[in-house]
């Protein structure tokens, strides 16, 4: 957290002659990128689903710093993220979808994340109405059954 108070082109340098590993150096170069980004972008309004999208391309160790260095702005956001989205079991997954009828293929990823994202947003909080969801807005067309079913 000391070296991330050092203005950025002496930063890495420093880190670089006590020898830190090349993550940690590239992570503190451009860190001051990354909090500004999410300083512009994330906000008060935002769902759930767009935050976790935003950090989720981070690292742990990036999103901590940016959260010591911005507690108030950034903090909240930040913990709200690691403790409740992170780590998040999505309510179906694709061996379900498999399992439910679905062929693996382009839409996997797209059907994937739209139920993922209504469950962040809350607008699903179950499996039946995960699959409620998932019947209305990707149907199943006897052509993408799997015989037998």
């Amino acid at each position: 957290i000391l070296l991330a108070t050092i203005p950025n082109p002496q930063r890495g340098n420093i880190a670089a002659s006590l020898q830190l590993n090349e993550s940690a150096i590239t992570r503190l170069k451009q860190l001051d990128n990354l909090e500004q980004r999410w300083l512009n972008e994330l906000s008060a309004d935002l769902p759930p689903s767009r935050i976790y999208h935003l950090l989720s391309k981070a690292d742990l160790p990036s999103l901590l710093l940016a959260s010591a260095r911005h507690p108030k702005r950034l903090g909240p956001t930040i913990w709200c993220y690691l403790t409740h989205w992170a780590d998040l079991p999505p309510l179906i997954n694709g061996h379900q979808l498999k399992a439910m009828g679905y062929r693996p293929g382009p839409q996997f990823k797209t059907i994937l994340e739209t139920l993922f994202n209504a469950q962040l947003d809350r607008q699903i909080t179950s499996l039946p109405e995960a699959k409620t969801l998932l019947s209305e807005q990707f149907p199943l067309q006897a052509k993408h059954q799997r015989r037998g079913s």
